[in-house]
């Protein structure tokens, strides 16, 4: 992008002791760096969205860790209880 501006710049205002280049040269060297500058702007765009998706995923795995954390303490009481049950069980 830094060349495509660098030549359009020097199209568009030559120095003196450089030749003008011709109008269509300069307009061809605009238009390069005006699309340029858009492609830039669309990766920047789609670099943004990514963030924010990974963004959403990490808060979504933080969630859904303390929802299990949360769980965690009932699941080891539930399993305590059947190992008493299993120990006193009169099935044995």
């Amino acid at each position: 992008m830094i060349k495509k501006f660098h030549h359009y710049a020097a199209a568009a205002h030559p120095l003196a002791d450089k030749p003008a280049v011709s109008p269509g040269s300069e307009e061809d060297a605009r238009e390069a760096f005006l699309i340029e500058l858009a492609s830039f702007k669309l990766q920047l765009k789609k670099a943004v969205l990514v963030c924010e998706a990974e963004a959403r995923q990490v808060e979504e795995y933080q969630r859904e860790r303390q929802r299990i954390g949360a769980c965690v303490p009932i699941i080891s009481l539930m399993l305590l209880a059947l190992c008493v049950f299993q120990r006193t069980s009169v099935w044995r």
